[in-house]
């Protein structure tokens, strides 16, 4: 059984749109590399964005679509409300925040060294804290997804 528009919370929707996204410009970028590796541009804004949209990962070319490919699988089980793939993105999520936090040298270690690095980092662990929180934690999001995993009575 699928579920309704009310039953989906606009926050749901929203993580999955995000996923959706992620998933078409890593796509977009292991199309363009299959096609035209040298179209692609060679700058430090286009690597950030490859590395907030592959989950923080630096991933060689071959891997990208695989990602791409993943992710997009990860916005349709959020868009379907899968309480497997909800509580996978969520955990996911949180690992990314905590190497995040311990490449900014949080927890000891060496760290960062450039500012746009750091903001790319500060990025990741906006958008990642965001999900987790919301697939965590929201109520409404919680609910949604728990009553997903009871099965419904049959009505005769």
């Amino acid at each position: 059984m699928r579920p309704s528009a009310t039953d989906r919370p606009y926050q749901v929707v929203l993580i999955a749109c995000f996923q959706f996204m992620k998933a078409g410009f890593l796509l977009t970028v292991a199309a363009f590399l299959w096609i035209a590796p040298n179209a692609l541009p060679n700058s430090m804004a286009f690597s950030h964005m490859l590395f907030i949209a592959a989950h923080g990962r630096d991933i060689s070319g071959y891997l990208i679509p695989v990602i791409g490919v993943y992710v997009a699988y990860v916005g349709c089980g959020i868009f379907m409300m899968r309480p497997s793939v909800r509580q996978t993105l969520a955990i996911s999520s949180a690992i990314t925040v905590a190497l995040s936090l311990k490449r900014l040298g949080l927890f000891g270690g060496p760290s960062v060294q450039g500012q746009l690095d750091r903001e790319t980092l500060y990025i990741l662990m906006l958008l990642d804290l965001t999900i987790y929180i919301y697939l965590a934690f929201h109520p409404e999001t919680v609910r949604s997804f728990e009553s997903r995993k009871r099965p419904r009575p049959i009505h005769s």
